[in-house]
């Protein structure tokens, strides 16, 4: 994704539901505990952003827990003035 500074992000992506605790991490600092991430960037450049569902509330053998990543460019805004 690309998306301009002072915007808030919202991934769109949910975590899969049924976890027993969510984690949203951008550039490896936790940034919020929710399903969905909302994120207001201040700063432009490229983010690594994961999302970690864990402990699954039904027992599940196979699964402990679920991850997402994503690479996330922020750029300046400019509007258009021509």
């Amino acid at each position: 994704w690309t998306t301009p500074v002072d915007v808030e992000c919202n991934t769109g992506d949910a975590l899969p539901a049924g976890f027993q605790r969510y984690e949203w991490r951008i550039n490896g600092e936790i940034v919020s505990t929710d399903r969905v991430l909302r994120h207001t960037f201040q700063n432009p450049g490229i983010y690594q952003v994961d999302g970690y569902a864990i402990n699954p509330a039904a027992y599940s053998a196979s699964k402990t827990y679920d991850h997402q990543a994503y690479n996330l460019e922020v750029t300046e805004w400019r509007e258009d003035t021509q």
